[in-house]
């Protein structure tokens, strides 16, 4: 049984959980602009947006009739194996393959990045670890194929793929704080129609002719996706010439999502936590009552109105911002009721704790990129298409956050950059559901904002084929797989020994619910000893012990998915 993954471990195994960034978020399935103001919280916090049905937020293009003929069938490359970067060291070889930028022409190429984990056993299955974002690099899957995985599933060899515009797959890079400017830099670069090329089909067609370069004659594969990587992992089964034989989607972000209702969901997920909180914690059920929603709904409405907590002088949208982004912490998402109830208390010591939960108005964009992350990979693809068109008003989006009990307001900012950042040419998989019967396991859970199952349970009636399950976990957060009683991996190791055999998925119920009295959680990221009581002995410096980091999500000030 694998510990639960605490967020402010020390190195080893769960540290390295804690840090796994799936590369932001919109959050929710994908991920939100990084901006605004930073405070102490914002510094360390990051968020991922999630997308909801286009149907609620404009249509995505489907196919076009002169829309572009995509299909996988690159020939095998010989790869030449060798030492990884430092930022991939976990890995044990890595390799750089040249792609066609733009269809099959070879006049202008982009790298695609690999790193190997190899396995002792003969004939052990290819797992391809995709991450998230969009514009997450391959070095937290590195991680967390070599320090969790392997453990969990050792016999397997293990490859991460750097999505081309991120990590040492070309990466995007700009520096501008416009999208105009970034897009005309980009242009530079890689000519007028260039940014097409940085597509999810297009990364999509290196990720099957990866595989056709690395497989060995009857050598398994299967496919690993996390976030916006389960968006990716649902693309190359839609276009693959090489034969897969599973694939696991963990955290789904659906074929027919958007980022325009990133706010959608968060607070049905909300109710869900706080329901659950007065359930399973008496503490917390005798501070919130047998109205526990409406306590919620009412204490939020009046700090609103000013009529609550007013000397405090804390931002309303603030405390909303932070509040959506903790929901994204499995490790502190348990939390959010007792930091409600404390609002509605508003002690001297209360107002000191949400000082730091509030993180301002959130305005402006950055296009700031590293080696896990790049934005404008990012909003390539989500206003590539990852965006209705025709774009919905900032004033739309201001009004749905403003509606929601918790919410994030940087997507109001998405319209500006959509007005300057081109959309690339559709093609026949956007917005399109995988029809075929290659096994596929989809892992969710009820408490997700950034893929929320309310969303993700439509491939229960979509993917359908023999050996096609989903399973909705009840208390996990984003990455499933991180699951602290080994469930998910246990999930995953029945469906690569017997992809198309019915599952039992009876261990979910036995998952560890989220700690909604945790004193020690609050001593190290709130400076105060208890989490419900008020005056208990605080400690006297009012230092934050340690940086928490998504574990998958885009590495923003803001949100992502």
């Amino acid at each position: 049984m694998v510990g639960r993954r605490s967020i402010s471990a020390t190195l080893g195994e769960a540290d390295f959980i804690m840090r796994v960034s799936f590369a932001v978020v919109a959050t929710l399935a994908f991920t939100l602009a990084a901006c605004g103001s930073r405070s102490s919280f914002d510094d360390w916090m990051s968020i991922d947006a999630g997308g909801v049905s286009a149907s609620d937020a404009g249509p995505v293009d489907g196919p076009k009739a002169d829309a572009p003929t995509i299909t996988g069938g690159r020939p095998p490359v010989a790869l030449v194996w060798g030492a990884c970067s430092r930022a991939y060291s976990h890995a044990d070889e890595c390799a750089t393959f040249s792609a066609p930028l733009l269809g099959d022409d070879m006049s202008q190429i982009v790298s695609v990045h690999i790193a190997h984990i190899k396995s002792t056993q003969a004939g052990a299955p290819q797992i391809w670890m995709l991450q998230g974002g969009p514009g997450g690099s391959a070095v937290d899957m590195v991680e967390l194929a070599k320090q969790y995985m392997r453990g969990q599933l050792p016999d397997a060899e293990y490859f991460a793929i750097d999505h081309r515009g991120t990590g040492l797959s070309s990466g995007l890079t700009c520096a501008a704080s416009k999208a105009a400017d970034c897009v005309s830099q980009l242009a530079t670069k890689w000519g007028a129609d260039g940014l097409s090329g940085f597509s999810t089909s297009q990364a999509a067609r290196d990720v099957d002719q990866a595989i056709a370069s690395t497989r060995a004659p009857s050598q398994k594969v299967f496919l690993y996706g996390v976030s916006y990587g389960t968006y990716w992992a649902h693309r190359v089964l839609q276009l693959a010439q090489q034969p897969i034989d599973g694939v696991i989607l963990d955290s789904f972000s659906i074929p027919t999502s958007t980022f325009a209702n990133t706010n959608k969901f968060f607070d049905d997920v909300f109710k869900t936590l706080v329901e659950d909180c007065v359930k399973l914690d008496t503490t917390c059920a005798s501070k919130l009552g047998t109205s526990p929603w409406q306590f919620v709904e009412t204490t939020m409405k009046s700090h609103k109105a000013g009529t609550l907590c007013k000397e405090a002088g804390l931002s309303h949208n603030g405390l909303k911002n932070g509040l959506s982004t903790l929901m994204q912490y499995e490790d502190v998402h348990g939390l959010l009721p007792a930091l409600v109830y404390r609002l509605s208390r508003c002690s001297a010591e209360d107002q000191r704790v949400l000082a730091r939960v509030d993180l301002g108005e959130r305005t402006g964009a950055s296009f700031d990129s590293d080696e896990q992350f790049s934005t404008p990979l990012y909003y390539n693809v989500v206003m590539g298409e990852l965006w209705p068109t025709p774009t919905p008003t900032q004033a739309t989006l201001s009004a749905l956050a403003d509606s929601m009990t918790i919410a994030t307001t940087s997507v109001a900012e998405f319209p500006s950059i959509a007005a300057s950042w081109p959309r690339y040419p559709s093609d026949p998989y956007i917005g399109q559901w995988y029809t075929g019967g290659v096994p596929v396991l989809t892992l969710n859970s009820a408490l997700d904002v950034q893929t929320p199952a309310a969303e993700t349970r439509e491939a229960a009636t979509r993917l359908v084929a023999a050996g096609q399950t989903y399973v909705e976990f009840p208390y996990n957060n984003h990455g499933v797989i991180l699951d602290d009683t080994g469930c998910a991996t246990s999930l995953i190791r029945s469906f690569m020994g017997s992809p198309a055999a019915k599952l039992n998925t009876a261990c979910t119920a036995k998952t560890t619910p989220p700690r909604f009295t945790d004193d020690g959680t609050m001593r190290t990221y709130f400076n105060v000893n208890s989490t419900w009581q008020v005056n208990v002995t605080t400690p006297p410096a009012d230092v934050l012990r340690t940086k928490p980091r998504l574990r998958f999500g885009r590495p923003q000030r803001h949100a992502d998915y």
